[in-house]
């Protein structure tokens, strides 16, 4: 698979476009998942209606916090809890976090660490409609 669909902000204050965009190759330990769900949330609405701040530009893939299924695995990977992911899994993930600092290993809350992408801004998009790529630093939160 060399694309998949995503809903993209391209416009403020219009529909949302349906595009086709790439899937990047994946880096060492990164997860490509089926999207079967994936939230919006009050920042999608705020970007949709206009940016956020100097970082925020057009397009936006928005969503984030999917759910899917586990389609290609680059190397071995595991859940918040340690279990091994494996292909047809169904995962449920959200921040692109470090994984290593107190808030990701210890506290287990990735939303608050201060390494973590924010979604269309630091380089991390939204869910694609069909597929994503999991970088090996987000936190795969449990099999579901």
């Amino acid at each position: 698979m060399n694309d998949c669909r995503a809903a993209v902000i391209t416009a403020h204050n219009q529909p949302l476009e349906i595009q086709r965009v790439s899937v990047p190759d994946l880096e060492p330990g990164a997860l490509l998942v089926r999207i079967a769900a994936s939230t919006l949330c009050g920042t999608d609405v705020h970007r949709w209606h206009g940016p956020l701040g100097d970082g925020d530009s057009l397009p936006i893939i928005t969503g984030h916090e999917p759910c899917g299924y586990v389609e290609e695995i680059n190397g071995e990977r595991t859940d918040i809890l340690g279990n091994p992911v494996k292909r047809g899994d169904r995962l449920v993930w959200s921040y692109v976090a470090c994984g290593s600092c107190y808030y990701c290993s210890v506290a287990l809350q990735p939303c608050i660490c201060p390494g973590r992408a924010s979604w269309g801004i630091t380089g991390a998009t939204g869910s694609p409609i069909s597929s994503e790529a999991a970088p090996n630093t987000c936190t795969c939160r449990l099999r579901v």
